[in-house]
């Protein structure tokens, strides 16, 4: 047993079936053994308490209900909720490489194994969830081509295009792993012709120590104002810049950054046209420029390449 199991336990007891997931998972299922496991000293421990209760907070959904967080040396783990009966890949899809901690009654291992033999469908169906997700942002970007909005809905496009290529290729998605995820994908690997569109759109050339600074700050900002788990918001953003930043993975930084606000702006997406006192911090955070003409020729270039993966990579 791990000494983050350990602790889990004693902070959580044995009553509820338990799961770990996400990167710092330390044992890959049978179907990614052959697959190269991602993890930085700064990732967190996701955990999974499977007491009933549906929450997201894991998965490129936000939910209402808050995630606990532990302290383990110098790593976060963070507690989630789970129902052994949710159903929605985008749920599911964390669970394709699921370590059990405790499972007293077996229903963990028995939905584990309905997983294994939905595997390929899952990650399918969560790739075409992302592109009608992608599109739909599109459509948002060009209704409010002159809002600053428009810029956060057409980055949160690329982003769904993104976590869509790494399920195309059952890859699960991982906020602070997906450019690395993208770059390590062959020339031959399905849908790789569209990663360009979204290295060469979202504006990491931009990325440098004082602009992700100044984004960092904002995108804590943000994620305090929507999550209820300020403190172990904080601490996961803040452990995640600093290893960027010390390893001069500028690009990798400025990528996780965008997605972090993305989950953040997605959260209220049938509100945000309410809050315009968030605009001076949602252009810091995205890093959104003024060119009008130049978003919206990206954006039809999204919808363009979404159509073509629906045509050409999911029946």
């Amino acid at each position: 047993m791990t000494p983050p199991s350990k602790i889990i336990l004693e902070h959580l007891g044995t009553k509820h079936p338990i799961g770990m997931i996400g990167c710092r998972a330390p044992e890959a299922t049978t179907h990614s053994i052959n697959q190269k496991m991602w993890s930085f000293d700064s990732c967190d421990y996701n955990i999974i308490v499977f007491d009933g209760i549906k929450d997201n907070q894991c998965t490129t959904t936000t939910t209402t209900t808050p995630a606990q967080s532990l302290k383990h040396k110098n790593s976060l783990i963070r507690i989630h909720h789970g129902s052994l009966d949710d159903q929605r890949t985008s749920t599911l899809i964390n669970y394709t490489q699921m370590k059990i901690i405790n499972d007293p009654s077996w229903q963990l291992q028995m939905l584990l194994g309905q997983v294994k033999d939905k595997y390929s469908k899952i990650f399918l169906d969560y790739a075409k969830n992302c592109i009608f997700d992608a599109m739909f942002c599109c459509t948002r970007a060009k209704k409010q081509s002159e809002n600053i909005f428009a810029g956060c809905w057409q980055k949160s496009a690329l982003i769904y295009l993104a976590n869509a290529i790494l399920a195309l290729n059952q890859e699960t998605p991982a906020p602070s792993h997906t450019l690395e995820k993208l770059r390590s994908l062959k020339k031959k690997s399905v849908a790789s012709d569209k990663i360009s569109i979204i290295s060469d759109s979202i504006g990491i050339e931009r990325a440098t120590t004082s602009l992700l600074n100044r984004m960092y700050k904002s995108t804590i900002g943000f994620a305090q104002h929507i999550q209820k788990d300020s403190t172990g918001t904080t601490t996961a953003i803040e452990s995640k810049y600093n290893y960027f930043i010390k390893n001069s993975m500028l690009a990798d930084c400025y990528f996780y950054l965008v997605c972090t606000n993305h989950t953040s702006f997605v959260s209220l997406k049938n509100s945000i046209h309410r809050q315009p006192q968030l605009i001076h911090i949602l252009k810091i955070a995205f890093d959104l420029q003024s060119d009008t003409q130049s978003l919206q020729q990206n954006v039809e270039m999204i919808q363009r390449e979404c159509k073509n993966i629906l045509a050409n990579n999911i029946s």
